[in-house]
């Protein structure tokens, strides 16, 4: 099921489609605004939510407590 989801998203971003966010395991530093997740969890790679663009993660979502 949650594969299901994760892979219909990535067609709907494929597509073009906006504003398509997921949790994701990623490598922080190597996505835009993770650099500031990993010094603030002292990890570089971690499970946080992304928005995914037509061909890579566009952005990993940052949450101020």
């Amino acid at each position: 099921m949650i594969g299901d989801r994760f892979t219909e998203s990535i067609i709907k971003a494929a597509k073009g489609e906006k504003g398509i966010v997921e949790p994701t395991f990623v490598y922080l530093p190597g996505v835009t605004g993770g650099e500031a997740i990993a010094k603030e969890t002292g990890v570089d790679f971690f499970s946080v939510p992304i928005e995914l663009g037509v061909s890579r993660i566009l952005r990993c979502i940052v949450r101020t407590r």
